[in-house]
C-alpha cells in the first residue's frame, strides 16, 4: 500500500524511517535528497493549503477524494477526514448533474479540460455558487481528475452591483434622449396654444360691445378658452417633468455654476412624489441658503438619493404616522440641507461601512449600495460633507453642508415681462416642420417668418442674397446641422452669424457643448415661449449688424 503523505502521523513515520535509514548508509547521497524532497513536499502542502480556491483530486472511474487541500475544507466547512473517500458530487446541487457526473467520474481516455458553474452545499447547509475548472489525466496509467473550485460569490455580487450601476447610467442616458425627443413635440404643442390663446383674445376683443351676438359668441369662447388654459397646464406640466429629467441626467463636472438649493431640492421632491406619498407627510422648511456653485445634475443626484433612501426607511401604508422634513438654512457661510425621516433608523454597527461602495441594508432588487457611496463622492468633489445622526427606531438625519458662493443664484420661474415687439424679417430653420409652422403662427405678425425645414436649402438662399434680421436655428439636424450652417456663414457672411439664435431641444453631445461655448451662440431651449422668443429677438436686433 503506497504511504499516505496527507496524514501528519504517516509523514512521520517515513521521517523516522529515514533517519534510520540515514544511519545505515551515510556514506550515500539519498538520505539529503530525500529530505529535501520531503521539505518541498511540505511546502509545496501549505501552499496549496492557504490557495483561496478549494483543490480535489479525484481518482477515476469512481470519482472518489483521494486528496484535498485545507482551502477545500475550509469552502466546504467539512474536515479532510470527512471529505475524503466521498464524491464531490455529493456535495454539488444538484447532485445529479450529468455533465459534473461526466467530468468528475469516467475511465481513462485522452486528457480533459472543462470548466462549469455548480453550486456546492457547505456543513451548516448554506450554499455557494462555485467555478469548477476540471482537468482529467492520466498519472502512472491510472485516471485521475484535479478540480480547482472558486467561490464566485463575491464576483457575482459585485457583476450584479456593476450591472445595476450601468442601468443608472443608461437609465441618465435615456432620460436626457426621451428629454431632447419630447421636447421636439412639446415646441408646436405649447406654440400652437399660445397662438390659439391669443386669437381667442382678439375674438374677445372684436365682440360687439354689447348684445345677445356678443353674449352667444363669448360663452363658447370662454368654454373655448377654458380648456385652452387646461391643455396648456398640461404641456406645462409636462414640460416641467422634462426639465427635471435633463437636470437629473446631466451628471457631469461641466457647467458648473451658482445653484440655489431650494431650487434643485424643487425639481428632486417632484421626482421623489411617488414615492413618498405612501410612506410619509413632505415637511419643507426652506430658509435662506447662499448660493452653491455645482453642477445641476450631480446635485439633484445627491438630494434624490437621500430623500429616496428616507422613503424607503419608512413602510408603505403609514403616511399620517410619518414625516419626511427637508429643511434649508445657512451657517458659517455654509448652505446646508438636513433630510429627516421618522423611519427605521440605522444600527448602530452600520455606520461605519454607511458610505462604503455597495454596502446596503435594502432587500435584494430595492438598492445596488452605491447611492450613498456617490452622494458621499460627488460632495466631497464640491468641498462638503454629509453627516449622519441616527436613532434605531426612531428616524435617521442626513445633514448636507456645501461650501457657500459669492453673489446670488437667481431662483427660476419668475420672467420678466415680455419685451415690446419690433418687426422684422425672421428665417426659421427647423427639421421639425410643425414645429417650424407653431413658430411662424408666435410671430408673424408683426414679423415676417419664413421657414426652411433642411440647413441645406436654408444656407442656399442665404448665399443667395436673402436678407434677414434673425435666423432661428435648430442645433442639431440631419444631413447638416445647424452647427455647420452657422461655420458656413461665419466664412461667407459673418454679419449673419451674428444673428443666429440657436432653438435646441436640449440633446447636447459633446461636439455640441465645445460649439456653444466656444462660439457663445446665443440659444434658447425647447419647448420655446413667446417671451423668450421676443427676448432674443429683441436682444439680437439690439446688438445691431
Amino acid at each position: 500500500m503506497k504511504p499516505r503523505f496527507d496524514d501528519p502521523a504517516a509523514r512521520q513515520a517515513l521521517r523516522d524511517r529515514l533517519a534510520g535509514l540515514g544511519e545505515r548508509s551515510a556514506r550515500k547521497s539519498y538520505y539529503p535528497q530525500l529530505q529535501r524532497r520531503l521539505a518541498e513536499l511540505e511546502r509545496f502542502r501549505a501552499l496549496l493549503d492557504e490557495t483561496t480556491e478549494g483543490i480535489y483530486l479525484l481518482a477515476l472511474p469512481a470519482g472518489q477524494l483521494i486528496d484535498v487541500s485545507g482551502s477545500a475544507c475550509r469552502q466546504l466547512g467539512r474536515p479532510r477526514a470527512e471529505l475524503l473517500g466521498g464524491r464531490l458530487r455529493d456535495w454539488a446541487e444538484p447532485p445529479g448533474d450529468e455533465r459534473l457526473a461526466e467530468l468528475l467520474e469516467g475511465g481513462p481516455g485522452p486528457e480533459v479540460r472543462a470548466s462549469l458553474a455548480a453550486t456546492l452545499r457547505r456543513a451548516d447547509g448554506g450554499r455557494f455558487p462555485a467555478e469548477l475548472s476540471v482537468r482529467r489525466v492520466s498519472l502512472e496509467g491510472s485516471p485521475f481528475a484535479v478540480v480547482v473550485a472558486r467561490d464566485t460569490t463575491e464576483r457575482d455580487r459585485l457583476q450584479a452591483r456593476l450591472v445595476a450601476a450601468d442601468r443608472l447610467v443608461s437609465m441618465g442616458t435615456l432620460a436626457a434622449g426621451v428629454a431632447h425627443e419630447v421636447n421636439n413635440p412639446l415646441t408646436y404643442v405649447v406654440g400652437n396654444l399660445e397662438f390659439a390663446q391669443r386669437k381667442i383674445e382678439e375674438l374677445r376683443v372684436a365682440t360687439p360691445a354689447a348684445g345677445p351676438a356678443r353674449a352667444a359668441l363669448l360663452g363658447p369662447l370662454d368654454e373655448l378658452g377654458a380648456a385652452l388654459d387646461d391643455a396648456a397646464d398640461g404641456a406645462d406640466r409636462v414640460r416641467r417633468i422634462v426639465r427635471d429629467l435633463k437636470a437629473f441626467s446631466r451628471v457631469d463636472d461641466e457647467g458648473r455654476a451658482p445653484q440655489d438649493v431650494r431650487a434643485v431640492l424643487d425639481v428632486v421632491l417632484a421626482m421623489a412624489s411617488g414615492e413618498i406619498r405612501h410612506r410619509a407627510r413632505l415637511v419643507r422648511d426652506f430658509g435662506e441658503v447662499p448660493p452653491v456653485v455645482a453642477n445641476e445634475g450631480r446635485l439633484s443626484q445627491v438630494f434624490l438619493n437621500l430623500v429616496i433612501n428616507a422613503a424607503q426607511a419608512i413602510e408603505e401604508g403609514s403616511a399620517e404616522r410619518n414625516e419626511i422634513t427637508i429643511r434649508t438654512f445657512g451657517e458659517d457661510g455654509q448652505a446646508v440641507v438636513e433630510v429627516r425621516d421618522t423611519g427605521a433608523g440605522i444600527p448602530a454597527e452600520h455606520l461605519p461601512h454607511l458610505f462604503d461602495p455597495f454596502f446596503t441594508t435594502k432587500p435584494a432588487g430595492v438598492g445596488t449600495g452605491l447611492g450613498l457611496a456617490i452622494c458621499h463622492g460627488i460632495v466631497a468633489q464640491l468641498g462638503g460633507s454629509i453627516e449622519v445622526e441616527t436613532r434605531p427606531g426612531a428616524g435617521s438625519r442626513f445633514r448636507v453642508r456645501l461650501p457657500g458662493a459669492a453673489g446670488p443664484a437667481p431662483r427660476p420661474g419668475v420672467q420678466a415681462p415680455p419685451p415690446a415687439l419690433r418687426a422684422g424679417r425672421i428665417l426659421v430653420v427647423d427639421d421639425e416642420p410643425l414645429a417650424g409652422l407653431a413658430l411662424r403662427r408666435l410671430l408673424a405678425p408683426p414679423h415676417e417668418v419664413e421657414v426652411c425645414v433642411r440647413a441645406r436649402d436654408a444656407l442656399d438662399r442665404l448665399r443667395a442674397g436673402l436678407e434677414v434680421d434673425v435666423i432661428l436655428c435648430d442645433l442639431l439636424m440631419p444631413e447638416l446641422s445647424g452647427m455647420e450652417l452657422h461655420a458656413a456663414l461665419r466664412r461667407e457672411r459673418p454679419e449673419l452669424a451674428r444673428r443666429v439664435v440657436f432653438v435646441t431641444g436640449g440633446g447636447f453631445t459633446p461636439r455640441a457643448r465645445a460649439f456653444l461655448l466656444e462660439t457663445r451662440a446665443p440659444w434658447i431651449e425647447k419647448p420655446v415661449s413667446i417671451a423668450a422668443l421676443r427676448a432674443a429677438i429683441d436682444a439680437v436686433a439690439a446688438a445691431g449688424p
